[in-house]
């Protein structure tokens, strides 16, 4: 938030990978304000994060459950 985000947005990348950066700062600063916190939030990132890297066309589909597991917040139960 401090160092990467804005040296890339005051140095703006001129390959394919600007786009990418785009979508990775716009991530970074949803976290910043915790939208990852809710349900919505979390799950609209995913989506955001998906779209990165050729749309993942290498990605495995089963990733979520085994790096997420233990790691987020528990938002099926109420409060």
């Amino acid at each position: 938030m401090t160092k990467v985000i804005p040296f890339f947005e005051a140095h703006p990348l001129l390959s394919s990978k600007g786009l990418e950066f785009t979508i990775f700062a716009s991530i970074v600063k949803a976290m910043n304000q915790k939208e990852h916190l809710s349900k919505a939030g979390f799950d609209g990132l995913v989506e955001q994060a998906l779209h990165m890297n050729g749309d993942g066309r290498y990605r495995r589909t089963d990733w979520t459950t085994r790096i997420l597991r233990g790691h987020t917040p528990n938002t099926d139960q109420d409060p």
